[in-house]
């Protein structure tokens, strides 16, 4: 549409220029319009979480996602999960491209503040062709509810030096 509006300015000494515009204009609407005919459908993408491990409070753990779809084509998509403020302050964002019928995956880190159940919420797609001139949304519900664990491994650490002490007392 930028390299349509060049079209402004012979239209501006001649209203002959002007249907060149116009035609401009519906090319790249109708280049919109196939681009995002082209595009898988919501319905179609199936997106998973995973935890590598039993979440832990103040020890780190990552989180997977992964991203498949029906479509026939390559697209390039940018997930932004939602989890708990205390699992994560920031939205993690993940950018993937992803072939059609092929799970592609990225991750992020994750460091609980508290301890007991948290919710973690639906997962936003944008993503687009290898042509860039539309992008789709989607939201996928994938809400659940993890559990976070006191830190066993910090607390074992303190039971050795408990019996360490207790044994140079005796």
């Amino acid at each position: 549409l930028g390299v349509g509006a060049l079209w402004l300015i012979p239209a501006a000494i001649d209203r002959r220029a002007l249907a060149g515009l116009i035609a401009w204009d519906v090319f790249v609407a109708l280049l919109w319009i196939a681009d995002v005919r082209r595009l898988p459908a919501p319905r179609q993408l199936r997106v998973t979480r995973d935890w590598t491990e039993p979440l832990g409070l103040g020890r780190g753990s990552t989180v997977g996602l992964t991203l498949e779809h029906d479509g026939r084509l390559t697209i390039d998509a940018q997930l932004a999960d939602a989890p708990s403020p205390a699992l994560r302050r920031d939205v993690p964002e993940l950018p993937l491209t992803a072939w059609p019928g092929r799970p592609a995956r990225a991750q992020y880190d994750v460091r609980p503040t508290e301890r007991g159940d948290t919710a973690v919420g639906p997962v936003t797609v944008r993503y687009a062709s290898p042509w860039r001139l539309a992008t789709r949304w989607a939201r996928v519900s994938i809400e659940q509810t993890v559990r976070v664990y006191p830190d066993l491994h910090a607390a074992q650490h303190h039971l050795l030096h408990l019996v360490r002490s207790q044994s140079m007392v005796a």
